[in-house]
This record gives structure tokens, C-alpha cells and sequence, in this order.
């Protein structure tokens, strides 16, 4: 217990220590620090909306092939249903047969929708990084900033509203034309 103490007086009196030293210490320089939501960013400046269009357009022309396929398995499931009696068997083994490949032709769709769906979504956020990086360092050097860090994603737990600069940010895109 009385080591337990004395180290734990030990790191007291060093943090104090190191307290008062960097206290005598003059400032050369002021950091400045700012932070950007860039999930924000993204999805108020003028190329993020441009791409969530895309996306979008993209999702629906893909649900739409789905459902349409959907709807071809539906139908050939109620055949299958409504002939259990009155088919021959053989016809009945066909239209099973066809009903699974069917299925699976709806698996392979969907998953190749989600990869695709996937791909072009991050092609367009490399996209949008390539075009907001030198905008935040634009808007860092004009401003005078040493630190920008990305609110969310930077291990932040809190930031005054006072250094978030996103909508700057947002601003000097669209001045940009971008």
C-alpha cells in the first residue's frame, strides 16, 4: 500500500512539475485549431449532392430491376402452386427447376447490386476527397489554422462550435465551382 502511495505521489508531483515548466515556457506561436463534419460537408457542398443524385438514381434503376425480377419469381412460385395438382409430374420438376434458378439469378442480382452500388459510392467520395482537400487546405492557410481535424472520425469528443469551419468550407467549394 505505501508503494502503491508513493508512486502515485511520484506521478503528482512530476505532472506538476512538467505543469510549471511548460508554463515558464514562452509562446511563439498561437496553434489554432479548427474541425469540419464531413459528413456535412459532404452532403451539403455541390459535388456531394451531385453524387448523392447519382446514387440515387442509381439505387432506383437497380431496385427496379429487382423488383421486376422479384416479380418474375412470384409469379412462376404461384404457377408452381396453382399446377401442383393438375400438372404432370414432369412439367412440375421443370418449373421447380426454373424456379430455382430463378432464385438464385435473384441472389446474383442483388449481391452484384450491392457491389456496384458499393463500387460507385466509394469512386465518388474519392472523388469528393480529391476536390475538398485542397479546399481545407485553402481555407486552413488562409485563416491561419495549424490543426483542421474531421469532427467525427478524429477520436473528437467535443469541439466548440466557434472552430467548426465547415460551412466555410462548404463555401469555397461552391465559390469554386465544385
Amino acid at each position: 500500500m505505501l508503494r502503491r502511495s508513493f508512486r502515485v505521489s511520484n506521478c503528482v508531483l512530476g505532472l506538476l512539475a512538467f505543469a510549471l515548466a511548460t508554463a515558464s515556457i514562452p509562446a511563439t506561436a498561437q496553434t489554432k485549431i479548427a474541425v469540419i463534419d464531413v459528413e456535412k460537408l459532404v452532403a451539403e457542398s455541390p459535388k456531394g449532392k451531385a453524387g448523392r443524385a447519382e446514387m440515387e438514381k442509381l439505387r432506383t434503376a437497380k431496385r427496379g430491376q429487382l423488383e421486376a425480377k422479384k416479380q418474375e419469381v412470384l409469379e412462376l412460385r404461384k404457377r408452381l402452386d396453382e399446377g401442383r395438382l393438375s400438372l404432370a409430374a414432369d412439367k412440375l420438376q421443370e418449373m421447380q427447376e426454373e424456379l430455382e434458378a430463378k432464385a438464385v439469378s435473384l441472389k446474383r442480382l442483388e449481391d452484384d447490386s450491392n457491389r456496384e452500388l458499393q463500387r460507385k459510392g466509394e469512386r465518388l467520395m474519392a472523388d469528393i476527397e480529391k476536390q475538398i482537400l485542397p479546399v481545407i487546405q485553402a481555407v486552413g492557410k488562409e485563416q491561419g489554422y495549424s490543426l483542421i481535424l474531421n469532427k467525427y472520425q478524429s477520436g473528437l469528443l467535443y469541439a466548440d462550435e466557434t472552430v467548426d469551419i465547415t460551412q466555410q468550407v462548404i463555401e469555397s467549394m461552391a465559390a469554386s465551382g465544385g
